[in-house]
């Protein structure tokens, strides 16, 4: 087989289909499929990775040769002078091979680095620096408190709930807690900053060189056994969880951050409570968003301009229903609910019309993430609420 150098523009080329996939798998994710992120991790692979892999034949194997050698290079250990001089030979040869081939090394390209682009430095988004135990612990959590009350009367739930948190910093997402008037609060849920409403980028955004921001920035970690890069996390996903195969042989630190039986809130004798999802996912959206952030601003050279960036809420949806209720029920209640069951709802529009003894509702929401907008008609399930001409628009 003759393998030929791919030209420049050819790099280029396959850069920019590996962007609009990202792209894509984004869209996607933000849709509501969280199980893209697998998508999403194969692509960073391909765009960031590179990698030097060592075949390494085991310590245990190179033991046995040096054995094997010095047995062979005492001529008393034979009484056959020519089956010595050819073990002698042979165990000479193995363990050379074996030394040589050890020290061999097979590298994985990224696009990166075939274009030369490692010198850019990358946007690091992380809340706050996971060394600092104590800031740490009560960032990244977005909280929503019932309406009209004071913050502060919660604050020993909020102190609660931060401290029983088993994975105190992940520093890419924003952990969703909703507490209710009875101090009770909903399964919490991670998002991606970006998903945040309030979430900006400005001038002072912290920028790292690409060494830093990938091999080095802790994205997350229990304080304890287990802590995960950025580069750690993005090739277990693409390495084992699909993208290229799947491995039986697993990492421990992945699967405590993938498992959601593992991610909870504990409260003493109260038991745990559970969160919605992992962090995994979350993070690998952040570490997308970062990516695309990066090359939007500072590699518009090599772009191709048919390419259709997404921003920082990279798309809508609207939902439109009607609900009837009775003379009885608590309109206000019931909007209430809507806004603070979760925070990520962007507009609620409403029109009422009575219906004889009934009132009829529509709805039209906007949201950024459409699983919230599949969470509110929940809501309205729950409460025994009647809702008609349902319909689900992409903006």
């Amino acid at each position: 087989m003759i393998l030929k150098t791919k030209q420049n523009i050819e790099l280029k080329i396959a850069f920019n289909k590996q962007l609009n996939f990202l792209i894509k798998f984004c869209q996607e994710f933000d849709r509501g499929n969280e199980d893209m992120a697998i998508m999403i991790a194969g692509v960073l692979r391909t765009l960031l990775n590179e990698s030097n892999t060592i075949l390494n034949y085991g310590s245990s194997l190179i033991k046995k040769t040096d054995r094997l050698k010095k047995l062979c290079e005492n001529e008393k250990n034979f009484k056959d002078t020519s089956v010595y001089k050819e073990c002698r030979k042979l165990s000479r040869s193995i363990n050379s091979q074996i030394s040589c081939n050890t020290k061999t090394q097979k590298k994985s390209n990224s696009l990166f680095g075939l274009l030369e682009l490692n010198n850019v430095t990358f946007i690091d988004t992380r809340s706050s620096d996971p060394k600092n135990e104590n800031e740490s612990r009560f960032s990244g959590y977005k909280v929503t408190y019932p309406e009209g009350e004071d913050p502060m009367k919660y604050y020993d739930l909020m102190k609660e709930i931060v401290f029983g948190d088993n994975i105190p910093y992940s520093g890419l997402c924003s952990k969703l807690i909703v507490i209710n008037k009875d101090h009770s609060y909903d399964s919490p849920r991670y998002y991606p900053h970006l998903q945040n409403r309030n979430y900006t980028i400005n001038s002072d955004i912290v920028k790292l060189s690409f060494n830093e921001w990938w091999k080095k920035g802790i994205v997350l970690t229990d304080y304890s056994s287990f802590s995960m890069t950025r580069e750690q996390l993005i090739k277990t996903v693409a390495n084992k969880e699909g993208y290229a195969h799947v491995d039986v042989l697993y990492d421990q630190r992945f699967e405590f951050f993938n498992k959601s039986r593992e991610i909870f809130i504990t409260h003493g004798e109260k038991g745990s409570t559970f969160f919605e999802n992992t962090p995994v996912g979350a993070t690998i959206r952040q570490i997308a968003f970062e990516t695309i952030y990066t090359i939007q601003k500072e590699l518009s050279f090599i772009l191709d301009p048919t390419i259709s960036f997404i921003d920082k809420t990279p798309i809508s949806f609207k939902l439109l229903f009607d609900a009837f209720i009775d003379d009885t029920t608590n309109e206000e209640y019931i909007i209430s609910c809507i806004n603070t069951i979760r925070p990520y709802i962007q507009k609620i529009d409403i029109k009422r019309l009575k219906k004889e003894n009934l009132t009829c509702l529509t709805f039209g929401i906007y949201s950024i993430q459409y699983g919230e907008l599949e969470r509110i008609l929940k809501i309205f399930n729950e409460k025994g609420i009647e809702v008609k001409n349902v319909k689900r628009i992409t903006l």
